[in-house]
C-alpha cells in the first residue's frame, strides 16, 4: 500500500487523522459508512489510480462528487461536478 499511498496527489484521510469524521459524512444522517481509506483526488490521474489500485486488491470503493440529492446519494448527471473523494472500503 506504501507505493500506492506515494502515488496519490490529493489528500489521504484516515481513520485516525482529525478530518476523518467530517471527511466521512454525507448529508443524510441515516447514511453512516466508515471506508479505511478517503482519497480526495488531485485530478483524474488519482481516480485511475484508485479503481486500479481496488480492483487489483478486491477492495470496494465509493465515489462522493457533486450534484447531491435528497437520499444522501449523488446523481449521475452528464458533465457533473468532478470526484470529490474516493472512499475505499474492506
Amino acid at each position: 500500500m506504501d507505493d500506492f499511498l506515494r502515488a496519490i496527489k490529493g489528500r489521504v484521510i484516515r481513520p485516525e487523522d482529525a478530518e476523518y469524521e467530517s471527511a466521512r459524512r454525507v448529508y443524510n444522517a441515516d447514511i453512516d459508512r466508515r471506508p479505511l481509506l478517503i482519497v480526495q483526488c488531485a485530478g483524474a490521474a488519482d481516480v485511475v489510480h484508485c479503481v486500479n489500485y481496488a480492483r487489483e486488491n478486491k477492495l470496494l470503493i465509493a465515489v462522493r462528487g457533486g450534484g447531491a440529492i435528497l437520499h444522501g446519494k449523488r446523481s449521475p448527471r452528464p458533465r457533473s461536478r468532478a470526484v470529490q473523494h474516493l472512499a475505499v472500503t474492506g
